[in-house]
């Protein structure tokens, strides 16, 4: 390029000057059938990535579940480890912190949902490692409502 000044432009955000590049291919115009051949690509490329970026979400969705799921059993076990068995082995030994009756009013349903909750996250992880683009997870949701686990129905659970 010669730097004259006819083949520079003028930045006006920067107000500075660059060179002016030139087509290399010459321009030719769309007929009716490449105008449409282009618009139809286009919007098929954008289809496609609006559903690509769902299937992302949703698989990264269906992870946040089974993470968050995780979390919460982990921090029910470790509570029951860290307080309710240690308080209740004190009463066994005949050193009690608190009575038994009010360590059973701390802890009474934690157990159970302990049982709920791990049932919950193994079926949410098998159905999560076999993942695809049509997976559900609602059935689990309920299924989890409809039919009592270990004897323990998981509406009277979380209510009572």
């Amino acid at each position: 390029l010669e730097f004259t000044k006819k083949n520079f432009a003028k930045q006006p955000e920067a107000g500075l000057l660059k060179p002016v590049k030139k087509r290399t291919t010459p321009y030719v115009p769309f007929t009716p059938d490449t105008a449409a051949a282009k618009i139809q690509a286009s919007w098929k490329a954008h289809v496609a990535t609006r559903v690509f970026k769902r299937i992302l979400f949703r698989s990264k969705v269906g992870r946040e579940i089974v993470s968050t799921e995780h979390t919460y059993v982990e921090s029910i076990v470790k509570t029951l480890q860290t307080f309710a068995i240690p308080l209740r082995q004190m009463v066994d030994t005949g050193k009690p912190l608190i009575s038994m009756e009010d360590i059973n009013i701390m802890f009474s349903k934690m157990e159970d949902i302990l049982v709920v909750n791990k049932c919950l996250l193994e079926r949410f992880t098998s159905r999560i490692s076999k993942w695809h683009v049509d997976q559900k997870i609602g059935d689990i949701l309920l299924e989890i409502l409809s039919q009592p686990i270990q004897g323990l129905d998981f509406r009277t659970v979380y209510t009572d």
